[in-house]
């Protein structure tokens, strides 16, 4: 698989947050060219996390805040142990 050129994929820049986004679809519809929306330095990492960190702690504050906190921390740590 060739890499496109890092400045631009399908009309998004490599990395920005709507290249992300795109890519996190990709990906989720099991399409490996979802890799290449991803930027490659340390920070595009990081920032490719964000979304999904952000949902994980979305999830837990709301049990928390519901009163279920550990079965909401069950759920959010439930993906990593399969």
């Amino acid at each position: 698989m060739t890499l496109p050129p890092s400045g631009s994929n399908n009309g998004t820049t490599r990395g920005s947050p709507r290249a992300i986004f795109r890519g996190i679809g990709l990906i989720a519809r099991g399409r490996a060219e979802g890799l290449n929306c991803f930027g490659d330095s340390n920070k595009a990492v990081i920032a490719s996390l964000a979304p999904g960190a952000g949902l994980m702690a979305a999830t837990l504050v709301e049990g928390v805040l519901d009163g279920d906190g550990e079965r909401a921390l069950g759920a959010v740590l439930a993906p990593f142990c399969v």
